[in-house]
């Protein structure tokens, strides 16, 4: 499946790697998130509902990466083979 992202999820996730590339003074950190953002976006395109749960109250499905610091919350258009990432988020954030 295609994988898009809705502008509010890019902007977010690219606040969390200016975030962390600012605090440890080094890009290396945010460099591994953004990694682990590509392997589970691949996943997700390949198998959207493994390790997925669904979020009733946001009505999106939501699944965890980097030793669950992190966390993806993507809606599955079936019918357009599509999958929209509408937000990131870092699990010590308060839950939807």
């Amino acid at each position: 499946m295609e994988v898009r992202w809705t502008e509010e999820a890019s902007r977010l996730l690219e606040n969390t790697l200016d975030y962390w590339t600012e605090r440890n003074k080094s890009p290396n950190y945010a460099l591994k998130i953004l990694e682990q953002v590509e392997l589970v976006e691949k996943s997700i395109s390949e198998n959207p509902y493994f390790l997925a749960r669904f979020i009733k109250k946001v009505k999106l499905y939501q699944r965890h990466f980097f030793n669950s610091k992190f966390a993806l919350y993507y809606d599955i258009l079936d019918e357009e083979n599509v999958i929209i990432i509408k937000l990131f988020r870092s699990n010590k954030q308060e839950p939807l």
